[in-house]
């Protein structure tokens, strides 16, 4: 499970990426752990085969962590970018993957 070791700030806004221009649909799953260690916020999100998809949010002041869970068919690759103000991270996935991020205030 791969893990940025720059965190996010809590109040400010990130877009994140997700690159599938090859292989077949991929299913994202965004959790947002809150200060009390619960899942505040579970957002689903699919994209298409050959389709590119920006999600701009902002992680809220009481979020700690965000985790992605991505889902891709077999043999499919993807890629997958953050990116808040001069923080930036990217990955290139080529299978189910898992990536994790803090929050700061």
């Amino acid at each position: 499970m791969p893990y940025f070791d720059t965190p996010l700030k809590q109040t400010l806004p990130y877009d994140m990426n997700f690159d599938n221009s090859v292989g077949g649909k991929i299913a994202v799953t965004i959790f947002k752990i809150d200060n009390h260690d619960r899942i505040a916020d579970a957002e689903r999100l699919s994209v298409a085969a050959g389709a590119t998809t920006t999600l701009t949010d902002t992680p809220g002041a009481r979020i700690e962590r965000i985790i992605l869970a991505v889902r891709l068919l077999a043999g499919n690759t993807a890629g997958v970018g953050i990116k808040q103000g001069s923080v930036s991270f990217s990955q290139s996935l080529d299978g189910d993957t898992d990536i994790v991020f803090d929050t700061v205030p």
